[in-house]
């Protein structure tokens, strides 16, 4: 990349991270989504700080041109996303369920108590009420 190039691609970078870390001390970004974007963003700030790193990640990738390479760090980057988000709908499904099941627990032990003996509710000339408040 030529000096003018990085130059640019900082100037858009640098932005970037200001935005994330604004995004997280606002709490509308989590720590750790906040974590991610900015290490790749770091990253990417780092391959354009450092003369030849690029070039020397090319090589290792066995990339004939530095956009290849970039290419594939971006779909590994994509895919450690992918991974992460994964992750998270998992455990978001789980607490789901658990969620689910306390809630059915709880409503099945206010309808026990809703059918004992001295509840208003179930005495003669009490009106039962239905689970939204109204008369059943």
């Amino acid at each position: 990349m030529t000096p003018h190039q990085r130059l640019i691609t900082a100037l858009m970078l640098v932005p970037l991270v200001v935005i994330v870390l604004v995004l997280v001390r606002r709490q509308k970004l989590g720590v750790s989504m906040g974590v991610l974007w900015s290490g790749l963003l770091l990253g990417a700030l780092l391959i354009l700080a450092v003369p030849g790193l690029l070039e020397r990640i090319t090589a290792l990738t066995g990339a004939v041109f530095p956009v290849s390479a970039i290419t594939l760090l971006a779909l590994l980057v994509i895919a450690l996303f992918l991974f992460y988000f994964s992750l998270v709908v998992q455990r978001l499904g789980r607490k789901h369920v658990e969620l689910v099941r306390t809630l059915a627990l709880m409503e099945h032990r206010l309808r026990e108590r809703g059918s004992a003996p001295g509840n208003p509710a179930t005495e003669p000339g009490k009106r039962a009420l239905d689970d939204h408040g109204r008369s059943a």
